[in-house]
């Protein structure tokens, strides 16, 4: 299976065929992935990484399906990327696009941990007190930023 998902992932990167190489990348076993990225040019290791972060950007929700690609490749061929102009460009991009999906998560984490605040004091009974009045609540969160 990891010779021909190899020479499929070659030819569908050779001809920019996106049926294809969505095929291919449906493929989550890591040997075959890192050795199927490994046998890749530098030209078709350049086309990945821009299909990739394609998909990343255009797809977040798929990200536990492509970083195995990604990681693979960057463990490849990451410094033959960096020595290529065109392979900069790219590796810029993933990182913007990666910097963008973990300034959302950072964002989701403090939130939720906001959230979970505020339902362990409901949970706790802050605010029920004996004949209907209300304590002053036991914890106060003030969000800074």
């Amino acid at each position: 299976m990891a010779s021909s998902t190899s020479v499929a992932l070659s030819q569908a990167l050779a001809v920019r065929d996106d049926a294809a190489l969505e095929t291919c990348l449906t493929v989550q076993d890591d040997g075959i992935i890192a050795s199927s990225v490994a046998k890749l040019g530098a030209a078709q290791s350049t086309a990945l990484l821009e299909a990739l972060v394609a998909r990343l950007h255009r797809q977040p929700q798929q990200a536990a399906r492509l970083v195995p690609w990604l990681r693979a490749l960057l463990l490849a061929h990451g410094a033959a990327l960096a020595a290529t102009p065109s392979g900069q460009a790219a590796l810029q991009l993933a990182h913007q696009t990666l910097q963008e999906r973990t300034a959302s998560y950072n964002a989701l984490l403090a939130l939720s941990g906001r959230l979970q605040v505020l339902q362990a004091a409901a949970s706790s009974g802050v605010g029920s007190g004996a004949g209907g009045s209300q304590a002053a609540p036991k914890v106060v969160f003030t969000h800074a930023g």
